[in-house]
């Protein structure tokens, strides 16, 4: 128990199940205390809480299951607590829900379809919707199952992570307020991976940090109040002893990957085009260079609004014209250097001299 000042007393242990490895603490039977389920390799157990620290005898929920890991939600809207899990067998491909009754049981478990190998769930609203999705780690990366609302989910989409995913967890990494994934390859690769959102529930490509010596256990948080969560990462290779904190960085947005001009006459100017420029987190956004580079970059010119930086969830202006010095096809490219992620953002500029 919390003693306070980061101080805690003696253990108290309660009887579970066979080797227990996941866990979920939640009000499962509406009375205000909370409440333990217990899953490991001999199945689950539900522990009523007592309000003052204390847990009943454990009640065995399902028994004949090998679990990896459980999350708590209200799938389907109607006050009640239910449990997600994924078992432990390598021949698992799905992710079970289980329906909360309100009394410390459950009803009996649906399977939906998940990728291969499934290790490690999530479940919370990943697309602003009001309804509780599940993002499960299994042998194909990280599968995303949106939630209807009724305790049913969509199929499945499946994002690479190249490689299997051995952890998935949700943070907002990018002060949008949108929940992105970060996972686990596996306990013996240094890559974090980084699945940014799109704000719908569904995610970009994977981004990889390399961070420690394998990775085996991923915690959230926002460890030094710039408003976004940042993440804790344990090192799995034997003896490393260290933690490693990887600080969420800013999150730059174009309006455009290309602008294309019409046909113009050598030597005279073209109507501008206009790309925005735009840092929709809560993380300062650091301009450190526009310019414009490429075969026929004296071609195009630019005028920007854009200082040196951009402040969370404000957005700039870059001008480009087309003067074309020769006939024929002419391409450069507009090219803007920051501390986003990708440190390097590129806009295609396209047109023909006549």
């Amino acid at each position: 128990m919390n003693l306070g000042s980061g101080i805690f007393a003696s253990h108290v242990d309660y009887p579970a199940v066979s080797y227990p490895v996941t866990l979920v603490a939640g009000d499962f039977t509406g009375d205000g205390k909370l409440d333990l389920v217990v899953g490991g390799f001999s199945g689950l157990s539900f522990l009523a809480g007592n309000g003052v620290g204390g847990f009943s005898a454990p009640v065995v929920i399902r028994s004949g299951l090998a679990l990896n890991s459980l999350a708590a939600a209200d799938f389907n809207h109607d006050g009640k607590l239910d449990l997600a899990m994924v078992n432990g067998s390598t021949l698992s491909n799905y992710v079970s829900v289980l329906l909360g009754n309100g009394n410390g049981t459950f009803a009996a478990p649906v399977n939906h379809t998940a990728g291969s190998q499934a290790v490690s769930v999530v479940a919370i609203d990943l697309n602003g919707d009001g309804k509780i999705d599940l993002a499960v780690a299994s042998s194909v990366g990280v599968s995303v199952l949106l939630g209807n609302g009724n305790g049913t989910f969509q199929a499945h989409t499946d994002y690479s992570v190249c490689g299997s995913a051995g952890l998935v967890r949700a943070a907002n990494l990018s002060g949008t307020g949108k929940l992105d994934l970060a996972s686990m390859v596996s306990n013996t690769d240094p890559r974090l991976k980084i699945l940014r959102t799109n704000g719908n529930g569904t995610f970009q490509p994977s981004t990889d940090y390399y961070v420690g010596n394998g990775l085996i256990g991923i915690g959230v948080g926002d460890f030094d109040g710039s408003g976004t969560q940042d993440l804790a990462i344990t090192n799995a290779i034997p003896y490393s002893n260290t933690v490693t904190v990887v600080l969420s960085t800013p999150v730059m947005a174009l309006s455009s990957s290309a602008l294309k001009f019409a046909a113009q006459t050598m030597g005279t100017i073209s109507s501008p085009k206009l790309e925005t420029v735009s840092n929709p987190g809560r993380i300062a956004l650091q301009l450190r260079s526009i310019t414009i580079t490429g075969l026929n970059a004296t071609d195009f010119h630019k005028t920007t609004t854009c200082g040196t930086g951009l402040p969370g969830t404000t957005h700039c202006s870059i001008s480009i014209t087309f003067q074309p010095t020769a006939q024929g096809n002419r391409t450069a490219n507009l090219q803007i250097v920051d501390n986003a992620l990708a440190k390097t953002q590129t806009v295609t500029l396209s047109g023909t001299g006549r």
